[in-house]
């Protein structure tokens, strides 16, 4: 089961939700897609310390610009995901950046 339920006590109960990182090329141009096609992803929401800190981070830049968030929770079917892969894959052959 992809979502687990964990009880603090009888009254309480708290789902766990996950997401999985899919490597793309270009996150705008493919989130774009997804969310036309009725898919919601996200992308890192951790800083950019760079800024901050007025050192380049490389790293921090890559996850913003190459990697998606998708969601991964027991309301998900695998249909889902599958329709999520045949996206992305697609639209990677037809378009370099993505």
């Amino acid at each position: 089961m992809i979502s687990e339920r964990y009880n603090s006590n009888e009254n309480n109960r708290y789902e766990v939700f996950w997401q999985f990182v899919i490597k793309v090329g270009n996150t705008k141009k493919i989130k774009e897609i997804l969310f036309l096609n009725g898919i919601e992803t996200g992308i890192t929401n951790l800083p950019d310390l760079s800024k901050t800190f007025g050192k380049e981070q490389i790293n921090s830049k890559i996850l913003l610009s190459n990697y998606i968030f998708v969601p991964l929770h027991g309301y998900l079917n695998e249909k889902y995901f599958k329709k999520i892969i045949k996206l992305i894959k697609a639209n990677s052959k037809n378009n370099k950046e993505i």
